[in-house]
């Protein structure tokens, strides 16, 4: 695998040196580490100027960093200090900035807040926010929305008994909290994964109902209106599938487009506006595989129509591309547990991952690396990737009207945190 070495890979020297460039992207395989430190990357974003920002954390602290169309590093910053926290989405924003949100910790070994960043595509901080909801949070997922606020999702866990809840936050342009609600099934724990605004200014999510005992997990999606109220909930209903979860959803002019795992492995199914299945597949690869082995897959809907998944084998994960009616046309096999793909000017794919990763061509290390592939729009690149052999099946959804029940929380922390390159 081709590498490019930064020692230390976010330092001073390659900030001052960086000179962004608009040039066509070019396939390529690449490995960013640090041999005295960690980093990891869980989510990609296209840049209005043509190159990339990867969210992650670097040495267990928020990370972000910008590479260009041929993954050199641009600059790259650290937000806020204390350990074991993260960035795990990115949207980019109307005005040319971007949101970053993840998790940080009170104090060591307390209970996560929410944490809001949003900067400038040089990487200056415009405002952050710290979000409390009461108990420790992971937020999964945000999205900027028409009024240009903000909606995020993902779930907060007691420390008590550990069970977890889901809920969602609205916030205004300057980040402060417009409302947020906690989402409750009542039958064990609940996730959210993903939100989106649909056309009527409402919100719909992705997620899972888990029951215990015996532990099973069944999809679940909700509708919200603009406000946050319940329109409607529904899930799979068991023990058609004793494990299924809903990932990612993405929102089209007709429907909703939803990327599930099940027992067996991934399925997309095709919904209308009301959460009624207009047609489904399942899908198989030459190597038993299954989503939601590391970081929470997500689907994006490509410039042709159609879309593009990630789905994880335990260390080698797929990319897989289908067409508008779920129908694939090619998949491959990565190196790496990836994280998170964006499709790029030339309709090929930059996607992200971590590792340590094999095969790289330099003295191994057990640190946690950073891998990134830009392939062509068949999914080809210069190394570390193969294809595999994918084929459609039958997947029956079977989902049922569910119970919620909404009860507000969250307030906001006063938050200054230390930015470093």
């Amino acid at each position: 695998m081709k590498t490019s070495l930064f020692i230390p890979v976010f330092s001073l020297m390659l900030l001052v040196c960086a000179i962004p460039t608009e040039a066509q992207p070019t396939n390529f395989s690449k490995v960013y580490y640090d041999p005295n430190g960690s980093a990891q990357s869980y989510a990609i974003v296209q840049s209005f100027d043509h190159h990339y920002l990867i969210a992650g954390e670097k040495d267990n602290q928020p990370m972000v960093m910008k590479v260009d169309g041929n993954g050199a590093v641009l600059w790259s910053k650290k937000i806020g200090g204390s350990y074991d926290s993260r960035f795990t989405a990115i949207t980019a924003t109307h005005d040319s900035c971007f949101i970053l949100t993840g998790s940080t910790p009170v104090s060591p070994g307390v209970e996560n807040r929410i944490i809001c960043v949003k900067i400038t595509s040089l990487g200056d901080t415009v405002w952050t926010r710290e979000l409390n909801m009461g108990s420790s949070t992971l937020s999964s997922t945000v999205e900027e929305t028409s009024d240009h606020g903000f909606i995020l999702a993902g779930y907060i866990t007691e420390a008590v008994t550990f069970i977890s809840h889901s809920f969602v936050l609205k916030l205004d342009q300057s980040g402060n909290i417009t409302w947020s609600t906690v989402l409750n099934a009542g039958a064990w724990s609940d996730f959210a994964y993903a939100v989106r605004q649909t056309p009527d200014g409402g919100y719909i999510v992705a997620g899972e109902i888990e029951h215990y005992p015996p532990l099973e997990q069944e999809a679940c999606m909700i509708r919200l209106t603009s406000s946050g109220t319940i329109s409607w909930a529904k899930s799979q209903v068991l023990p058609a599938q004793n494990y299924t979860s809903a990932w990612d959803v993405d929102v089209t002019s007709s429907g909703f487009t939803w990327y599930l795992s099940t027992g067996s492995g991934m399925a997309l199914m095709k919904t209308d506006f009301s959460g009624n299945p207009l047609w489904s597949k399942a899908y198989y690869t030459s190597t038993a595989s299954f989503a939601g082995v590391s970081e929470r897959p997500r689907i994006h809907t490509t410039t042709d129509g159609g879309y593009v998944f990630l789905s994880s084998m335990q260390g080698f994960d797929q990319l897989l591309k289908l067409d508008a009616s779920g129908v694939v046309k090619w998949g491959q096999t990565f190196m790496m547990i990836a994280a998170d793909v964006v499709e790029t000017s030339d309709n090929g794919f930059m996607v992200v991952g971590n590792g340590p990763i094999m095969g790289v061509k330099k003295s191994p290390t057990n640190n946690p690396q950073i891998g990134i592939n830009k392939t062509d729009s068949t999914g080809n690149s210069t190394g570390c990737q193969y294809q595999v052999t994918v084929t459609d099946g039958a997947y029956a959804p079977n989902f049922a009207s569910a119970t919620f029940t909404a009860t507000t929380a969250g307030s906001q922390v006063p938050s200054t945190p230390l930015v470093s390159t």
